[in-house]
């Protein structure tokens, strides 16, 4: 119990940027078979990131990245222009977020 009460996991559990999914919890979540996610990592859509034993860990941002790229999919986009779109969504979000900060100060 002593490591539980040095570090509030409720800080990583609500984050989401923490890589907290594995690759088998991201492809059931989605119904797609495991490689169609490890396509959408290797065209930049997502950034899994590796635990130790070299396995994917996908965030709840990398998740939302997913579902926006199927979205895509359904409007017949190919994977690097998935990845090239969310990339510049994500750019616009922070931008707004940016401009709503400096705007309240």
């Amino acid at each position: 119990m002593a490591v539980a009460d040095h570090f509030d996991w409720h800080v990583r559990l609500d984050d989401p940027n923490e890589p907290l999914f594995t690759l088998a919890v991201v492809s059931d979540l989605f119904g797609v078979d495991p490689q169609v996610i490890r396509r959408m990592d290797q065209a930049g859509v997502c950034a899994a990131q590796r635990t130790e034993g070299n396995h994917r860990r996908y965030s709840r941002n990398d998740i939302e990245a997913i579902g926006q790229a199927f979205s895509l999919r359904r409007e017949g986009m190919a994977h690097n222009a998935m990845a090239q779109i969310i990339a510049l969504q994500q750019q616009v979000a922070a931008l707004r977020a940016e401009i709503a900060r400096l705007g309240e100060g």
